[in-house]
């Protein structure tokens, strides 16, 4: 987990991977963040027919954000980033400039997340999500702030005792986020959506604030909820094929919410207690493709 430099791409669905060359920088910690083109693509055309298209040259990113050599929380309008693009071969160090002062050593240690061409970040210091375009970090010699390239977005106003829980994209392409609060004698959870409409972003709730109350009596009694609940109930992850249903860490077990019916349901799966509270996320979203996705030889 930690001073890591190795990294590898696997593809789960055909169990291959390549090892990326090494960074020259050993860190004791930094954030990660993956994105890929999609291998095929689907145009409909106008007698409402899908074609399938092939794209030979799709492409991947890995972006390295080191943050301030510091003990304590510090914030910066600049920052370094380390990138592995497909396109380049190697690694490639970037100064990016940033129009708001970020304390990147509150980034979500969970990962960045891939979302319309870019990656993103929660910073719970900061209280908005940053984004960046690692192809053109990758391969532009100047570190001039465009917005285009980098740029942050504000999130709703959370309510005090809520904290942010996990940042993701939905199977409708949408951005989302969840936040969850640790209340007595009702903890509750609440998810976010961004919509992308003519040229505007707005943030829309998606489900009020669902209460966890049915799932504490189940496992909890009422004096130990508070003692219990902070590190135990996390979220994990959006369903990749369902737009409805995300899924809660609740202690060890694995439950499934839907949104709109507001109702949780205990699936077979288990996670040990505080262990993505101690390592970052530990399930990810995977769908089968269409077709199978070839790892790129490195040049």
């Amino acid at each position: 987990m930690l001073y890591q430099r190795d990294y590898y791409i696997c593809n789960p669905y055909t169990k291959q991977f390549v090892h990326i060359p090494p960074s020259s920088r050993c860190l004791k910690e930094v954030r990660v963040g993956f994105i890929c083109d999609p291998y095929y693509k689907e145009e409909v055309d106008l007698k409402q027919e899908s074609n399938i298209q092939v794209d030979s040259d799709f492409r991947f990113a890995i972006v390295r954000i080191v943050p301030q050599l510091s003990d304590q929380y510090c914030s910066a309008f600049k920052f370094d980033a380390e990138i592995f693009s497909s396109e380049m071969g190697r690694w490639t160090q970037s100064v990016v400039d940033s129009p708001r002062d970020i304390c990147l050593d509150s980034l979500d240690r969970s990962g960045g997340i891939a979302y319309n061409g870019m990656l993103y970040w929660w910073s719970a210091h900061d209280g908005f999500i940053i984004g960046l375009d690692p192809y053109y970090y990758s391969s532009n010699k100047h570190h001039d702030y465009y917005p285009a390239y980098f740029h942050s977005i504000d999130v709703p106003f959370i309510p005090n005792g809520y904290r942010f829980s996990h940042l993701s994209v939905s199977q409708g392409g949408r951005l989302r986020f969840c936040h969850f609060k640790n209340g007595v004698p009702v903890p509750s959870v609440c998810v976010w959506e961004l919509k992308d409409d003519k040229g505007g972003q707005e943030w829309c709730c998606l489900t009020g604030y669902i209460s966890l109350r049915p799932m504490v009596h189940q496992s909890l009694p009422y004096y130990e909820w508070g003692r219990h609940l902070v590190d135990s109930v996390v979220v994990l992850a959006f369903d990749p094929s369902n737009d409805d249903i995300f899924y809660l860490q609740f202690f060890d077990r694995v439950v499934a919410c839907n949104i709109h019916e507001k109702k949780f349901k205990k699936t077979r799966l288990s996670i040990p207690c505080n262990s993505v509270v101690r390592f970052g996320r530990a399930v990810f979203p995977f769908v089968l493709p269409r077709w199978q996705t070839p790892l790129p030889r490195l040049k």
